[in-house]
């Protein structure tokens, strides 16, 4: 199924992963198990089911109620007409564990989850375990580098972390830097959940950490910014194409925008 058909497929990350996947694996979706790793409200889940794919997404589950009745009022609620529960399963945290049988998924995908997580060598193992024989894996990663960290806007936080100075942030707040959850927030308060932000919510890894670990754990490391390049349709994949650019504009995108990795679980063949 061509994702031109499918409402909000065009653009948007899952479309172009569906893009990847399609090149990767060279079978049609109706043939392919997905898992979206840290799935949040399950958005990229839906579009890979409406593109014919037998999609499922984890989440550790922070914004997803957890009595019975009040799922549909939650987080994955909002966005869901169906029961939620069949597509969205919570991780189970200690001990951690993905909610799935060993070798259930195709493919492991996962959308700006690795710079928040911890405990990456446990989160890589346990998908290497859903993962079946020869599956793919494909993560986007916001880099290190960085300029402007993606989620509290403040420069240069992702090039310090872990050691950002509470001056630094105290000063961004005070010339009226925020995020959507923080505009009516007073520059005190803003400086106070940034600080604990970049303590508990972020943990940046440079490329070749990922790099090492991805061999150690799957048995190889795929760079995609070609594919992201010759299949998405972004700015950046339009105009690398148009000025044949795809040689440096992929490296430089990874080191200093967002990283396109990914794996072949080999070490499982």
């Amino acid at each position: 199924m061509d994702e031109s058909a499918v409402p909000n497929a065009n653009g948007t990350v899952a479309g172009l992963l569906h893009n990847i996947i399609s090149h990767e694996l060279g079978r049609q979706p109706g043939s392919v198990r997905v898992l979206d790793f840290g799935c949040g409200a399950g958005e990229a889940v839906q579009t890979f089911l409406a593109l014919g794919y037998d999609a499922y997404g984890c989440d550790i589950g922070a914004d997803w109620p957890g009595a019975p009745g009040e799922w549909e009022r939650g987080l994955p609620g909002k966005m869901w007409k169906e029961n939620a529960r069949a597509r969205l399963i919570p991780i189970t945290a200690s001990p951690y564990r993905l909610p799935f049988p060993s070798g259930t998924f195709d493919v492991v995908v996962s959308n700006s989850v690795f710079e928040h997580a911890q405990n990456k060598q446990e989160a890589f193992a346990e998908i290497a375990r859903v993962l079946k024989a020869g599956g793919l894996g494909i993560h986007f990663i916001p880099a290190k580098w960085r300029f402007i960290e993606p989620h509290i806007y403040v420069p240069l936080v992702s090039w310090m972390w872990p050691n950002v100075p509470d001056w630094w942030l105290s000063l961004w707040a005070l010339l009226g830097v925020r995020n959507e959850f923080q505009q009516d927030m007073h520059w005190h308060d803003v400086s106070l959940n940034n600080r604990a932000y970049c303590r508990e919510g972020l943990h940046y890894w440079r490329l070749h950490k990922y790099r090492s670990l991805f061999r150690k754990t799957f048995g190889d490391y795929v760079s995609f910014e070609d594919q992201r390049l010759r299949l998405g349709r972004g700015k950046i994949a339009r105009l690398s194409s148009i000025l044949h650019l795809g040689w440096i504009a992929g490296p430089i995108r990874a080191v200093f925008v967002e990283a396109c990795i990914g794996h072949h679980n080999s070490r499982y063949e």
